[in-house]
């Protein structure tokens, strides 16, 4: 009976590990907007899984739409690589992202996972810490989620251990366009200015 109990555990457990990674082939994500990056300082390194879902193809019976399908839903999954722990992400988001709903999703891909202490939209950023435990390999975080009404493009994020971090680019919302204009004109004015 004990020695049935291990040998699922230890399935189970392996089966988890395997399919860390989901987002970055999950079929009902916008094929062009998921995938995985890596990010390494020092002997900080992870890579992070991301993945766009186009309005009512993001969720099953476990995991609902935080936005109950009327908006894009942007998901993230952080796995450290290296001997030190990451300790944040952050996702760049434009004034005018309309950026909310930020939420985890245990359920959804691989079971499990450590949950970030927190992950919320500050003003430029969707911010996780990983604090209280740390995140440390082999482990990977629960997806991470935000809703928002704009599509998506790609701009800069970072992964840290509090004293390396690393920039790179992920997937994050298009600002809506009346918050695009104003930075065109912005930084028209601001080039005429600068002549």
């Amino acid at each position: 009976m004990v020695k049935n109990v291990i040998v699922v555990a230890l399935v189970l457990g392996l089966a988890s590990i395997a399919s860390a990674g989901f987002l970055a082939t999950d079929g009902s994500a916008m094929p062009a907007f998921q995938g995985t990056q890596a990010f390494a300082s020092g002997t900080m390194s992870a890579d992070v899984d991301y993945a766009v879902y186009a309005p009512g193809n993001f969720g099953n019976i476990l995991t609902p739409d935080p936005s109950g399908g009327t908006d894009y839903v942007y998901a993230y999954q952080v796995m450290p690589t290296g001997t030190l722990p990451v300790t944040f992400l952050t996702v760049g988001l434009a004034t005018g992202s309309g950026a909310q709903n930020e939420g985890t999703a245990p359920l959804y891909g691989a079971a499990g996972g450590i949950a970030p202490t927190a992950w919320s939209i500050q003003s430029s950023s969707a911010a996780a810490a990983f604090l209280i435990p740390e995140l440390n390999a082999p482990s990977f975080s629960q997806v991470m989620l935000f809703t928002s009404p704009n599509g998506p493009t790609f701009g800069p994020a970072s992964v840290g251990d509090g004293g390396n971090s690393d920039q790179q680019i992920l997937t994050t919302p298009v600002p809506e366009p009346a918050s695009l204009a104003f930075l065109v004109l912005g930084l028209g004015a601001l080039i005429r200015r600068s002549r």
